[in-house]
């Protein structure tokens, strides 16, 4: 049952906002080649620039809103592969979201599901199967599924992804284990700590995300959801050391009514993702395709500056037409 988190705890916002602004003075490289139809303008030169800098906390009013690509740019690609990364930075998306997980030998590779069999051309579990294994499949298009046709590029390591981003563009790590020490020494390896977005799920007897290694050496994002409790006991441990960003899920909109002044005040960002009904009170791309202001501006007016979307180069043009691009170069 949704949770609803306004009312009687509207006291408790209003302090955490009292208080927050006292303390704040403010009162493996594969098949790049595949066409993006939707593409009509290239990034600027210092996109990474920019969007790093977004991320920094801010008290500023009509921040940029910035656009990650669930699972990459997927559509004229396939998720999770160094087409998709490559498809992004072409039409300038902010941010890419990966998932990882690693292999029997211990490799991190690009994969959302526990096996192989939506994405591939191959069956089984990733942790049963060695990266020689994975290697030898090959991609299916888009979302896969069993008559989606082949491409020529093998699931990507999490390294060649990174190799790909690195000085190009943002990248959500998007744990499907506890990989995040692994992850951090590839970044570390590869030499873009300073470009992940790594994020967590934290509950309300949690330390801040920011004072936990590795998070506390790369961008970290605490994700909160309405499930865990009310909007108040689980900001406050996050927000006592600000992150860059939180992401909240939630079944009941009052719980991002609730967080949004909070979170904005304490100069981090509101990312919410937009795909599915149960995680955004039923905001999502499907309701957005047709009605970008009941969904995406929404959540907009409601503070919400980071979108997670599986249509990320609609939302760009949405909100270059809304002029929530400035300081983008859009």
């Amino acid at each position: 049952m949704a949770r609803n988190v306004g009312g009687h705890s509207s006291l408790v916002v209003v302090g955490l906002i009292s208080a927050l602004l006292l303390l704040s003075g403010c009162g493996g490289p594969g098949s790049s080649t595949q066409r993006v139809s939707e593409a009509q303008t290239s990034p600027a030169p210092n996109a990474l620039t920019r969007a790093r800098a977004q991320l920094r906390p801010s008290l500023a009013p009509d921040r940029p809103v910035l656009v990650i690509a669930h699972r990459g740019c997927w559509r004229e690609t396939a998720e999770n592969s160094i087409a998709s990364i490559e498809a992004c930075i072409a039409v300038g998306i902010d941010m890419v979201e990966l998932d990882v997980r690693r292999t029997a030998d211990g490799v991190l590779i690009l994969m959302h599901d526990e096996t192989v069999d939506r994405t591939t051309n191959g069956s089984g579990r990733v942790a049963d199967l060695t990266y020689a294994q994975i290697r030898g499949l090959r991609l299916k298009s888009g979302q896969g599924g069993r008559d989606a046709p082949l491409t020529g590029e093998a699931p990507p390591t999490f390294e060649a992804a990174m190799v790909t981003a690195r000085g190009r563009i943002l990248v959500n790590l998007d744990a499907k284990a506890d990989v995040y020490d692994q992850a951090f020494a590839v970044l570390e390896q590869v030499g873009a700590t300073d470009q992940i977005v790594m994020k967590r799920r934290v509950t309300p007897n949690d330390p801040a995300l920011t004072r936990q290694p590795p998070f506390d050496r790369v961008i970290a994002m605490p994700i909160l959801s309405d499930a865990d409790g009310s909007a108040g006991s689980l900001l406050w441990p996050q927000l006592e050391s600000p992150p860059a960003a939180l992401e909240l899920v939630f079944r009941d909109l009052a719980f991002l009514e609730a967080a949004s002044g909070p979170i904005r005040a304490s100069g981090a960002r509101v990312w919410v993702n937009t795909l599915r009904p149960e995680i955004s009170a039923g905001l999502t791309d499907a309701v957005a395709l047709s009605d970008p202001d009941a969904v995406w501006g929404r959540l907009i007016d409601l503070g919400v500056t980071l979108i997670q979307t599986d249509h990320p180069v609609v939302l760009l043009r949405y909100l270059e037409r809304r002029g929530r691009r400035v300081g983008l170069g859009g």
